[in-house]
């Protein structure tokens, strides 16, 4: 019986905390988290922030300031892009300020589209190829964009655009606009290896021609010349190491 009563006191003590109505001190709020700590906004666009707070039964009540309100204006977490530019919005607990979030907000003009230079590329393993991104409009406000290769192990792709070819196969390497927005654009890859027959003793040098297929827009690298002199007949797998950018256009 007073086991039961016990569990019954406490069952209404919980009870009683838990109500609106509650006569038990909420406890300090400990932790909040954002729904988004980076956000890109274009001129008059609008987002909400949103916040968790932890314990779930601690104080809700929060304040929001913005950096810069000429940048980005904030109301009760719904910011406001005003100009281009950043700003960062900062949210604190007003029953516990020591406990606050900030956020990084830019606001840009963003890209609307990549266009890239070569859309297949074939390279001798070990060669290096620069790839051209032209980003539109002329006055994004962020113009280098992001690089990635879908296979390291075939192609790497730095900062620049540079690839560099690393072993035989396929991938695809993939510009997208730094500001989030979403405008990408891609390229194929292909690594290989050419090989060239000695048919005669001799030292065996090779060098390579750019040939463009007008109609399929393929940029191939193939062995132009061999000079052969005081090495033994034998089948030899060639790969360039120097850099090659597509020539320009003719009249």
């Amino acid at each position: 019986m007073k086991r039961s009563l016990a569990v019954l006191v406490a069952a209404v003590i919980l009870l009683l905390c838990l109500s609106p109505l509650s006569v038990c001190a909420a406890p300090d709020v400990r932790k909040m988290v954002l729904n988004r700590e980076d956000v890109s906004l274009r001129v008059g666009e609008t987002f909400t922030l949103k916040v968790n707070i932890a314990p779930f039964n601690a104080d809700k009540s929060v304040t929001w300031v913005s950096s810069d309100d000429s940048v980005v204006s904030v109301d009760e977490g719904v910011i406001t892009g005003l100009s281009v530019g950043t700003a960062e919005i900062t949210v604190t607990s007003q029953q516990n300020p020591s406990v606050f979030l900030t956020a990084r907000v830019m606001v840009v003009v963003p890209v609307e589209s990549i266009t890239l230079e070569d859309q297949t590329i074939i390279l001798p393993r070990g060669s290096v190829w620069e790839q051209i991104a032209f980003v539109m409009p002329v006055d994004a406000t962020m113009q280098r964009p992001v690089w990635t290769s879908s296979d390291k192990k075939v192609a790497t792709v730095d900062e620049s655009g540079v690839i560099t070819a690393v072993s035989n196969g396929y991938c695809t390497v993939t510009a997208a606009a730094a500001d989030g927005f979403g405008a990408t654009a891609s390229a194929r890859v292909q690594v290989r290896t050419y090989e060239a027959i000695i048919s005669e003793p001799g030292d065996f040098t090779v060098d390579f021609e750019m040939i463009e297929d007008k109609g399929t827009d393929e940029i191939v690298k193939e062995p132009k010349r061999s000079k052969i002199t005081g090495q033994k007949p034998s089948s030899l797998k060639t790969a360039a190491s120097k850099r090659y950018r597509k020539p320009p256009s003719g009249p």
